[in-house]
């Protein structure tokens, strides 16, 4: 059983990212393959930046707010539930999982617009998160944007582009959803990452011949991994049409 952190310890920096790791881990392990990213910004960049911006008191409250909209969350909805405060932790139960999403929508942007700039984006980012996992990918779209408009260095760039990216190809919008994969990085290893999105948003728009000219290059240029198996199992799928 995962281990219950109290609000009190939960002020501790190293407690609350060890606590995002392992809200991570939970997506990684039950969400789709389209939410796989979706979701770093929500416990990566949130460890990253509440280290930088914890010795304030604005920063704890934040802190506290955003920790229990993770909680909210996690809630597994029961049908039967009211939806009331547990005696346990506080944490309200919802009666299903579009409660659930609301709730916590409501909490991150009681942070979005109070939190400062810093906590403001983190709490942004998980928001737009939790948008896309319930269906409302014009609104995470439109919180991705809003990030990728601030200005300065961001080392998270590359996962925002790519999660506005993903809440386009949700929405359809094939040309915006390709604008925004061939923004991702076209040096390294890391651009076969965006080529392999390029491709399959071109197959999806009927482009079958370009696609498997771009799947074609990560095959004989990655060596191995994830990516190649994928790319390699989209490229026979398409020639065997």
């Amino acid at each position: 059983m995962a281990k219950k952190y109290t609000r009190k310890q939960l002020k501790k920096p190293d407690e609350f990212i060890n606590f995002s790791i392992r809200a991570w881990s939970f997506l990684r392990e039950n969400a789709p393959y389209a939410l796989l990213t979706l979701g770093v910004a929500a416990v990566i960049i949130a460890g990253a930046w509440i280290w930088t911006h914890f010795s304030t008191t604005r920063a704890v409250k934040t802190t506290a707010m955003m920790t229990r909209a993770l909680e909210i969350y996690h809630q597994n909805p029961m049908a039967a539930a009211e939806n009331l405060a547990s005696e346990d932790d506080g944490i309200p139960r919802f009666k299903n999982r579009a409660e659930k999403l609301a709730a916590t929508t409501e909490e991150l942007s009681k942070v979005v617009t109070g939190g400062g700039r810093s906590l403001g984006s983190v709490a942004r980012a998980m928001r737009a998160g939790v948008y896309y996992d319930a269906g409302k990918y014009q609104e995470a779209c439109a919180d991705f944007e809003k990030l990728l408009q601030k200005k300065g260095e961001n080392r998270f760039l590359s996962q925002l582009i790519e999660d506005t990216g993903y809440c386009y190809e949700a929405l359809r919008d094939w040309d915006k959803a390709l604008q925004y994969f061939r923004m991702l990085p076209q040096e390294g290893e890391k651009r076969y990452w965006g080529r392999y999105h390029e491709a399959r948003i071109l197959a999806k728009k009927g482009q079958v011949k370009d696609a498997v000219s771009l799947y074609q290059q990560i095959v004989n240029k990655v060596s191995s991994g994830w990516l190649l198996e994928r790319a390699s199992d989209q490229l026979a799928m398409l020639e065997s049409q």
